[in-house]
């Protein structure tokens, strides 16, 4: 699949869907009675936020697992946010609209989650979510031709207040993608059980599948008389590794604190990408010592290696900071001294392997009167 430089002043890296997806989504649009040349009339935001309603009547959000040929979902959409987002991908991109994924990480209930930037021609990106079938503007007054948002600019934010006046929902009922009139494309409340208008501005990173940007995702482990853990180091297999893991990092997500939030994707210690797992550790008493341990899973026959490091001066740890992995489980303790209240150590994958694991991380402290 080819890989382009955005357009000048577009400040990114775009991967197109592939020809097969743009022709199932021109096919898509015959059978919805959508104009393909009415569409390139329009404006790409003005066509983009048609199709994303559009999209988002089509589509169910469910937990159907994507089709082999993930181009069926033009027949049948009952799919998770990335499939759903693939098919207004494709069919933007059938009017000749450049478009790229957008992903949101650790944010409660969800995780991750995935939408839409299409690129407006003009240097700015504006952002559809076709899975909850909403757009931003930039001011509760904001049209869409001068003032939609990307992500970024949502993230921005101050409040949930504000963004309730600039947010644009769409309807689930049928609407006629041409003829009607935009206002009433959008003319819904936004009121979703499972994604909040928070999880817009408080994702703790946003990513768009370019290649040379680093990703770093957090886990928060909240000490209690000097003790803290994740996961559960006594399963011997790496399902039931990744089930402890996917567990405790659920019960996280859909918990009051906002703050705490870690996905199942921080367990992914990539060597192929530019990607740094973080462990925070607090509260820590200064001066207080301790052994916190991790366990990182190798599924491959070959010796990958670690990189544990503090980040700061908030910690110091007892070890050389490189560690062999093994195939299989290996279960790494480090002495620890805090230097701060609360610390951050990095895990790096460096290779040769492309991915391991990190299915576990327990601390505990010793106690300072």
């Amino acid at each position: 699949m080819e890989t382009k430089p955005a357009a000048k002043g577009s400040n990114a890296f775009v991967t197109p869907i592939p020809k097969a997806g743009r022709a199932a989504a021109r096919d898509w649009l015959k059978r919805e009675g959508i104009a393909l040349d009415a569409l390139q009339s329009l404006s790409v935001a003005e066509r983009a936020a048609r199709l994303n309603q559009a999209v988002y009547r089509f589509c169910n959000n469910g937990t159907a697992t994507t089709p082999v040929d993930i181009n069926d979902l033009f027949e049948d959409c009952e799919t998770a946010c990335g499939g759903i987002s693939y098919v207004l991908r494709g069919v933007l991109e059938a009017t000749g609209a450049r478009t790229r994924y957008v992903h949101l990480h650790n944010i409660p209930n969800q995780g991750n989650h995935t939408a839409v930037e299409v690129d407006l021609g003009d240097g700015r990106w504006a952002f559809f979510d076709p899975t909850f079938g909403v757009y931003f503007v930039s001011s509760k007054a904001g049209s869409l031709s001068k003032d939609v948002l990307s992500l970024a600019e949502i993230a921005g934010s101050a409040s949930d207040t504000v963004l309730k006046d600039r947010v644009r929902q769409a309807p689930k009922a049928s609407r006629e993608t041409l003829s009607a009139d935009l206002l009433s494309l959008y003319d819904a409340r936004f009121d979703h059980p499972y994604m909040s208008l928070s999880n817009y501005r408080i994702a703790e990173a946003l990513s768009y599948d370019d290649p040379r940007e680093w990703m770093v995702l957090d886990v928060d482990l909240r000490l209690s008389q000097g003790r803290a853990s994740l996961g559960d180091a006594s399963a011997m297999q790496m399902d039931g590794l990744s089930a402890a893991w996917l567990a405790d990092t659920n019960a996280q997500l859909l918990n009051e604190d906002l703050t705490d939030d870690v996905s199942y994707n921080a367990s992914r210690l990539w060597a192929t990408r530019p990607h740094l797992t973080t462990v925070t550790l607090r509260p820590l008493t200064v001066g207080s010592t301790g052994v916190i341990e991790f366990v990182v899973w190798n599924q491959t026959d070959i010796d990958a290696e670690l990189q544990i490091m503090p980040l700061g001066k908030t910690v110091r740890l007892d070890f050389d900071r490189r560690v062999r992995l093994s195939p299989g489980k290996n279960q790494i303790a480090i002495n620890l001294i805090a230097e701060e209240d609360r610390a951050q150590i990095g895990l790096k994958n460096l290779g040769p392997v492309p991915l391991v694991h990190l299915f576990g991380v327990s601390v505990d402290m010793d106690i300072v009167d």
